[in-house]
């Protein structure tokens, strides 16, 4: 039995849902896409780490794709053979002086903060009032000293917790892999699909949209990198020759320090000078007390400050994220709360990927063209 149509109209027309219909549909659309996201939201950090994977490695696999005709999973698959073999060098050779290192830090802890305790033990004179900052770290410093203690005494059971975290660890990685493996082969048929969903009349403005974010993405990714290395040497260097204690480490969380716009220079310089300060220069030949040691700490970081967002920064990522640093630190507060430090880490590009879509949204509601830019580009043409 057919079933029954509106009278008047052809058994092929079908009726049009009204705009309260439409709206009903998407507002729960967005709501069921939320309480899934709540029921999942232990595998949503691995999903978003396994689709950056991704969109970082298509570029290289799609390149031997096209010009070496190698099936998609070949080609990744061996990437990430190459990958592994890289990373369990790049750890067998960086991981046991880091390891030294921290070792030595936590050895050399307890008199770091007893030189603090003496060096606040006295009144500071503030005009008419004064300060009395006399065990002002005694709890702080009981409490430290008992965390090194049980390091120290637990070593053991502390190096078993770490292999069990990283057995864990270790079926997020493989679950990232996995996920990762089939959005690099059958990504871009998503990406086909979403634009011939989308009306004809929309098409072109969401390739453009899509052209745009995917370049600030692929600017902030594979700049952040190469930043991330270049920043290390030049700072693990520099210390090494100026004779910071821990040259390598400090060098190590300098580059990954770069990872947070506007707020990683000010942790690795209070890191820096709290060590010059407390321990001076490793070099016995360096004519300089601590105290002047760490304000050549800070000249030097001053320096590198300027050079790494000046010309550094400007040039090895470009120019496609340029947010102002109160926003991105704005950004980067929201983005703690909504999802820890991965939410961190993505702040700029996302916030600059938000920018672009809240500009062609406006330009929409006032009736003008969301990309004069693209549109002067081709009168001139």
């Amino acid at each position: 039995m057919n079933p029954p149509t509106a009278p008047g109209l052809p058994p092929s027309v079908r009726p049009r849902w009204s705009p309260a219909t439409k709206l009903l549909v998407v507002v729960l659309i967005v709501l069921g896409a939320a309480l899934v996201l709540q029921r999942i939201q232990s595998i949503v950090a691995p999903l978003i780490l396994a689709a950056i994977l991704a969109f970082i490695l298509n570029p290289v696999v799609g390149f031997f794709n096209r010009y070496a005709r190698i099936p998609r999973s070949l080609v990744l698959m061996s990437i990430y053979v190459v990958f592994i073999a890289l990373l369990s060098a790049a750890v067998a050779s960086v991981v046991p002086p880091l390891v030294e290192q921290i070792r030595n830090l936590m050895a050399q802890l307890p008199a770091m903060l007893r030189d603090l305790e003496q060096l606040l033990d006295r009144e500071i004179a503030l005009g008419p009032f004064a300060v009395d900052l006399s065990g002002l770290l005694g709890d702080a410093e009981t409490a430290l000293l008992d965390v090194v203690q049980s390091i120290g005494s637990e070593s053991v059971s502390f190096l078993g917790g770490v292999v069990a975290v990283l057995a864990e660890a270790g079926v997020t990685i493989v679950f990232m892999f996995i996920v990762s493996l089939y959005l690099v082969k059958d990504g871009h048929q998503a990406i086909d699909w979403l634009y011939d969903s989308a009306p004809p009349s929309l098409r072109d403005d969401l390739r453009r949209l899509v052209q745009e974010i995917n370049l600030i993405w692929r600017g902030f990714f594979g700049g952040q990198i190469v930043l991330t290395i270049v920043v290390a040497i030049i700072v693990g260097s520099v210390s090494a020759i100026i004779g910071l204690p821990w040259a390598l480490l400090m060098g190590v969380l300098a580059g990954l320090l770069e990872m947070l716009p506007s707020l990683g220079h000010g942790i690795w310089l209070v890191t820096a000078v709290l060590l010059a300060l407390f321990s001076g220069s490793t070099w016995e030949w360096m004519p300089l007390s601590n105290f002047w040691f760490a304000v050549l700490v800070v000249g030097l970081h001053l320096v590198f400050q300027q050079i790494d967002l000046n010309y550094l920064i400007p040039r090895i990522i470009g120019r496609r994220i340029h947010l102002h640093p109160l926003v991105v630190i704005l950004g980067i507060l929201i983005g703690a709360l909504l999802g820890g430090v991965l939410g961190i880490l993505l702040a700029a590009p996302t916030i600059a990927s938000l920018r672009v879509l809240g500009r062609y949204v406006y330009a929409n509601l006032l009736d003008t063209d969301p990309f004069p830019a693209a549109a002067e580009g081709a009168e001139e043409d």
